[in-house]
């Protein structure tokens, strides 16, 4: 859960804000990115074919771009067998956790 929380610094690459952010991800959300890709990889199975990682975010997040476009950004290769078992083996379930934002 604290690995997918992290993800919330993406949130305005993810769902496409550029006027705000720019093209690229901010070093911030690629650190938090890889911290879960090297720490939690199996979170990323919330994320697959209809999870439930909105459900612990502030607003929906664009999954297509946090599967495809955020591992490019900021050069973290997806864990493809981590990923793999996610459809074959059972995933540890998402502990929701109402979202606080850190800054006023």
């Amino acid at each position: 859960m604290p690995s997918l929380a992290g993800l919330v610094s993406c949130i305005d690459y993810l769902n496409g804000d550029y006027r705000r952010v720019g093209s690229k991800p901010m070093a911030a959300c690629c650190g938090d990115f890889r911290k879960l890709v090297d720490e939690a990889p199996v979170c990323l199975c919330h994320a697959m074919e209809g999870g439930d990682i909105d459900e612990m975010m502030p607003e929906p997040i664009n999954v297509a771009r946090l599967m495809s476009s955020l591992p490019t950004a900021c050069g973290v290769p997806l864990p493809v067998d981590t990923l793999a078992k996610c459809k074959t083996e059972p995933v540890p379930p998402l502990t929701t956790v109402p979202f606080a934002p850190t800054h006023p």
